[in-house]
Formats: C-alpha cells, sequence, structure tokens
C-alpha cells in the first residue's frame, strides 16, 4: 500500500485498503518512510522542522497506532531508524537525528506495551547504506566520509539491512524487542 504517512487522510485509506484487501488483520508493520533533510539550526525553518518530524516521527507514531489494532498476537513491528539517532555524526544532522532517536524512543515504549501480546517491536538503525538517498558514489560529498567511519571501510547493501528486517520478523526472533540495532559496518564500534 503506497500513501503520505505525513498525512493523516492518506493513512486512513492505507488501512482501508488494508482492512478490504486482508480482511483487516495484519501479522508484520515495517516502518520505512522518511525524509532526510540537512542544515543548521540557523538556517532551518519551523516549517523545515514540521515536514520532517511530521513523516519521521508521527508518520510513525500514526502508522503504528492503525496498525495496532489490526495486528495479530505475536506480530511484529520493525521500524528503521539510522544511526544518526545514536550519534551526531555531521554538523546540520540535528533535527534528523532527533527524529530517528525518537524512533527508538518510541520502538522501547511500545515494547513494554505491547509485549502482553506477544508483539516485539524494534528498531533498525542502518549506517551508510547505498540508496537513491545516500548513494555511494563520487558526487555524494558525504560518501568518503561515511566510508572512513565505518571498520568495515565500506558502504553497506540494501539486502544487509533487509536481512535483518527478515529476521526480525521471523518467529526465532520472538524474544527480541524494544532493541535499536545497528547495521552500520561497525561506526558504531
Amino acid at each position: 500500500m503506497q500513501g503520505d504517512v505525513g498525512d493523516p487522510g492518506s493513512v486512513e485509506r492505507i488501512f482501508s485498503a488494508v482492512d478490504k484487501e486482508f480482511g483487516g488483520k495484519l501479522d508484520i508493520l515495517v516502518n520505512n518512510a522518511a525524509l532526510f533533510e540537512m542544515g543548521p539550526v540557523t538556517e532551518t525553518s519551523l516549517e523545515d522542522f514540521d515536514r520532517l518530524t511530521r513523516v519521521n516521527v508521527r508518520g510513525v507514531f500514526d502508522v503504528t497506532r492503525h496498525a495496532v489494532k489490526r495486528l495479530r498476537d505475536n506480530g511484529r513491528i520493525i521500524s528503521i531508524g539510522s544511526i544518526m539517532g545514536q550519534r551526531g555524526m555531521m554538523p546540520g544532522s540535528s533535527i534528523y537525528g532527533m527524529s530517528k532517536a525518537a524512533v527508538a524512543g518510541l520502538t522501547r515504549g511500545w515494547a513494554h506495551d505491547l509485549s502482553p501480546r506477544g508483539i516485539t517491536v524494534n528498531c533498525v538503525e542502518p549506517g551508510p547504506i547505498n540508496t537513491d538517498m545516500n548513494p555511494d558514489i563520487a558526487e555524494n560529498p558525504g560518501a568518503d566520509m561515511m566510508k572512513a567511519m565505518t571498520a568495515m571501510k565500506r558502504y553497506g547493501k540494501p539486502e544487509e539491512v533487509a536481512a535483518l528486517v527478515v529476521f526480525l520478523a521471523r518467529p526465532e526472533s520472538q524474544y527480541i524487542t524494544g532493541q535499536s540495532i545497528g547495521v552500520d559496518g561497525g561506526m558504531q564500534a
């Protein structure tokens, strides 16, 4: 289902489609929508702040609250955060980092809220991953710096992040909840 998680009406439409298509039952939710904007606090407007937090924080909250009503017992919630929520890595990253720290905080709280139903809640925190948002190309001025900050001296691949998401969705991960797990090539080592 596609939609704008920063728009409550769009979220309502997504879940109406879920109800129609899947009978209102879900097993797994992956929160993966995000905006990435950089800029110093002196050049960041309230509109910029609101737009980023509307998608990165409120969107995660809104989608999750709708999904929880439909999640089966022993379901899974997996949110994609960022290691920037744990570590200020560069100038201009404060608002993005704050939004991802909020996702990690929601994860920890929801783990307690939803554990009586056996629902696990975890946050996957990628480091530099070769995506359209952060490509590993010479034209990306931060690419070499980010690679140098990792123990493995390379960008990660989307499938390396996906592998952790798949594991956290599997029954074997039922005792892992409330965790923020880095996929960062040792950037936080």
